[in-house]
């Protein structure tokens, strides 16, 4: 058995599905009980969604260069934090696009105007950085979103998010790009 395979075997994920909180899979756990725990968490915050357990993705436990497995559980356990609305509040957002560079304050008033909103709506979030930090990483991407609600309190998150989903819905658009998160949000026309 390759140490890969052996890696996934050893580690768990823990995954999230809901009709409106868009939460990233969290993986590694080192145990299975610590990954319970988690769903335990998870399932009393939101009764409403479809929480699941399975060995961690192939991605999570490959190795890369400068990552200790130390590194990626610690991440696993932020990200768990961030899910739980711990460390960021919850964002109602509308998913605008993604780049492969950081947005700058010029194109964010580009699509400010072409959405009718203000600079300050328009946040970006870093992926394939992790929440401790932004090493580098050959996968960075930018996810653009318009931000129209931040709090603590999820149901008021939710309940903006599927005000925005019906209001869409009603001038034609796609109401899915719709959702809430809990991500750490750059401004770039102001940051």
């Amino acid at each position: 058995m390759d140490e890969r395979s052996s890696n996934q075997i050893r580690y768990w994920g823990v995954w999230v599905k809901h009709p409106i909180l868009n939460v990233m899979p969290m993986a590694p756990f080192p145990t299975a009980a610590e990954a319970g725990a988690a769903i335990d968490r998870l399932s009393a915050l939101y009764p409403t969604a479809e929480v699941g357990l399975g060995p961690a993705p192939v991605g999570s436990v490959d190795a890369v260069p400068g990552d200790t497995m130390e590194e990626k559980v610690e991440s696993a356990r932020t990200f768990l934090a961030l899910a739980c609305g711990e460390l960021e509040p919850y964002s109602a957002v509308e998913a605008i696009e993604a780049a492969p560079h950081p947005l700058t304050a010029e194109y964010a008033g580009v699509l400010a105007a072409k959405l009718g909103c203000s600079t300050s709506e328009i946040v970006t979030f870093e992926s394939g950085a992790t929440a401790l930090g932004s090493d580098e990483c050959a996968d960075h991407r930018w996810v653009v979103f318009r931000l129209h609600l931040q709090t603590f309190d999820f149901g008021k998150a939710e309940t903006k998010a599927m005000w925005v989903r019906r209001q869409r819905a009603q001038a034609g658009a796609d109401p899915v790009s719709v959702s809430v998160v809990v991500l750490p949000l750059a401004r770039p026309a102001i940051e």
